[in-house]
């Protein structure tokens, strides 16, 4: 199949996705505890206001993210190597529980990290199917002082690009290359492959507009990176954008790219 390339210029945008704040019930703190006395117990871990349902999903503004019942989290104290698996029990309440390998503190205060991969795996993630939906990566960092029943805040470590389109004749996917394979530690990406991979984006409307989206590693899209788009028809084009595009964590990043043919 012949591709067209086009260089396309794109209006890009960048919105915050939601995140909500942390709070925690602390009674005490003291320099040691006990070893084995004092269990890390933690009621409920939030990522923002939504339905419940069965694993971490969009809100019906595809600005922010709810957690669905069975989704797990991982949590660990810094310094040490043992990683707790927590389950979410009810999405309404954002209430968890231990599945595996309870963990105690030691000290206090202390640096917890916990993260939530939507794709299932502890320490590394692969973005490139998203046609059915959406990947997620998100995290917590923070010292905390001990408490009997902490909560905690997940933030985004991922970068939202959402694609809408104009010029096409009944467009049916749209395809970013981009790096696609990462390495996660304490629930951060601290490698990402060098190789650029393809990554199907999930179709969807905003805001009664037809787009498409995909959850990607934070960068810049360079020259480098293009984005396939097809067609009923059976045609395809291959489109880069003409200026950098930085992409953060916890953004939503807007490009606009139209499709003009010459006669």
């Amino acid at each position: 199949m012949k591709r067209n390339k086009f260089i396309q210029f794109a209006c890009s945008v960048a919105v915050a996705m939601c995140s909500v704040s942390c709070s925690q019930d602390e009674l005490s703190s003291s320099t040691e505890l006990v070893e084995g006395a004092y269990p890390l117990q933690i009621a409920t871990v939030t990522i923002a206001d939504g339905q419940p349902a069965t694993r971490v999903t969009e809100n019906a503004d595809r600005m922010g993210s709810t957690w669905q019942v069975n989704d797990l989290i991982y949590v660990k104290f810094e310094g040490q190597d043992e990683v707790c698996t927590l389950r979410v029990t009810d999405a309404t309440t954002e209430a968890v529980e231990v599945v595996d390998n309870q963990l105690y503190w030691t000290s206090a205060p202390a640096t917890i990290s916990a993260w939530h991969n939507s794709t299932g795996q502890k320490d590394a993630m692969a973005v490139n199917n998203q046609k059915d939906g959406i990947v997620y990566l998100v995290g917590f960092s923070g010292q905390v002082e001990f408490s009997t029943s902490l909560n905690l805040t997940m933030t985004h470590q991922l970068s939202k690009v959402r694609v809408y389109l104009s010029g096409f004749t009944s467009p049916t996917s749209v395809a970013m290359k981009y790096p696609a394979d990462y390495t996660i530690t304490d629930g951060k990406i601290t490698k990402i492959s060098d190789r650029i991979g393809t990554i199907s984006m999930c179709p969807t409307t905003v805001s009664g507009k037809a787009c498409f989206e995909a959850a990607v590693a934070p960068g810049t899209v360079t020259s480098d990176y293009t984005f396939i788009i097809r067609q009923a028809n059976g045609a395809e084009y291959e489109m880069g954008l003409n200026k950098e595009l930085v992409l953060e964590a916890g953004m939503v990043h807007q490009v606009n790219l139209t499709l003009k043919i010459s006669s």
